[in-house]
This record gives C-alpha cells, structure tokens and sequence, in this order.
C-alpha cells in the first residue's frame, strides 16, 4: 500500500475512463481500492478506519487531485461507496458490477447446496437406525417415522437446490450482452425483462436467503443492464 501511494503519486490517472471500486480487508481493516478497467492499472489503494461515504469521498478527493474523473463506475451496491461517489464524482455513471450480484448467487447456492447435502446424510442415518432396529428385533413404528420426516426434508431441500440453481444458471445467462442459443445481441430491455422473471421467480421460493437475495438482483437491474446499452448501441453500428 505505501509503496503504490509512492509511485501513484507521480502518476497521473486523468487517463482513466472506466474504473472499477471495490472494498478488501486486511485483518479486518478496510482497503479502499480501485482500478482503471482498461489497463488494469491500481489507482487507488488505501488502508482506511472505515469504509463510509466520507471515507471513500476522501480518497476519490485524492485520486480526482492526480486527474482520476472516469465517465463510468462499476462497484457493489454499498452505501459507502454509493455516498463517496455522490460527493465527489456525481458526473460518473454508476453501474451495478456483475461480479457481485453471480456473487451474491453464488454464496445462497453454497448454502443450499450444503443444506441438501446434510439432509441426505440425515436421511441415510434414519434408514441404518430402521434397518438396525430390524435386525435387533426392537420397536420399528419410530424408527419409521424418523425416516419419514427426514426423506421429507431431504425432498424439500434438494427441489430447493434445484430450483434455485436453475434460476441461478438464468441470470447468469441474462447478464451476457448476447444470446448464445439464438445466436442475437441481447438488448438492454431485454436483459431487464429476464432479470427481473428471474428475481421473481427466487423471490417467490421459501427460503429466506432466496428472498433476500432475490430483492437485492431486482434492486440491481437497472444497474446492472446499463453495460449492455452501451455494448448493444456499439455493436448495433456494425
């Protein structure tokens, strides 16, 4: 980090026409950080006390003193990210980075997937105890009923699994600017239109992460679509 603050110094960053801002943690401090999206190139690195509006509108306030005023900016959804860009580079477009909402899927399907997982396993375990009590000649009627209720839960989280990664497989086919299976330019009206099916559809699934996670890709879309404006525009010359 300091020697980045060193040779960023000397830098101009007026060059820089899309960025990208994210937060990392180093021993659970927050580090502010952000790139050029063209060239890669680390134009902001900075180990903060916190990561508020305020905290991001300073170091945004450094950078724009090297020149750093990008037309566009992808990050997360954070409130302190969102603030800092609102102070200090109100100009730039904001779009919802893609990144994070396959990510945000990817951790609900993580859990799903371990949950349907540990229900198996549960179920295997009622059905030793029923065959071991058959064997032994003990009382069956309980054993019976534990093997019920668990191949019932198993049922449930498994068609949750599925369901989920089915609709996961979906958005993240929705967030490509092109259909591969029609072989078309995928237009931004388009991609809002599935994206928001798809964040109804997880809505709509019992589970309170599904929910969750479902509510956060509806409050993206507009976000989230704004690449593929540009991309269908460009590409709508050719």
């Amino acid at each position: 980090e300091s020697k980045a603050a060193e040779f960023n110094a000397r830098v101009t960053l007026s060059n820089v026409v899309a960025a990208a801002l994210d937060e990392m943690f180093r021993q659970r401090q927050p580090i502010l950080s952000g790139i050029d999206l063209d060239s890669g190139f680390i134009a902001i690195l900075k180990a903060a006390k916190g990561r508020s509006g305020d905290d991001w509108a300073k170091e945004l306030a450094g950078a724009k003193a090297q020149g750093f005023t990008p037309q566009e900016v992808g990050a997360e959804a954070g409130l302190g990210i969102k603030a800092g860009l609102k102070q200090e580079l109100s100009k730039a477009e904001h779009r919802d980075d893609c990144f994070h909402a396959a990510y945000e899927l990817g951790k609900v399907l993580s859990r799903l997937e371990r949950s349907a997982y540990a229900t198996i396993g549960q179920e295997e375990e009622a059905a030793k105890d029923l065959k071991k009590n058959a064997a032994q000649g003990a009382d069956q009627r309980g054993a019976a009923q534990r093997l019920r209720r668990a191949q019932e839960r198993c049922n449930v989280a498994i068609k949750l699994f599925d369901s989920f990664e089915t609709e996961t497989q979906r958005v993240r086919e929705a967030l490509e600017a092109v259909d591969v299976r029609t072989q078309q330019l995928r237009s931004p009206e388009e991609m809002a239109r599935e994206l928001g099916q798809r964040a109804a559809r997880i809505r709509s699934l019992h589970d309170a992460s599904c929910k969750k996670v479902g509510r956060y890709l509806k409050n993206r879309i507009p976000g989230l679509v704004l690449y593929c404006k540009e991309m269908y525009e460009a590409f709508g010359e050719l």
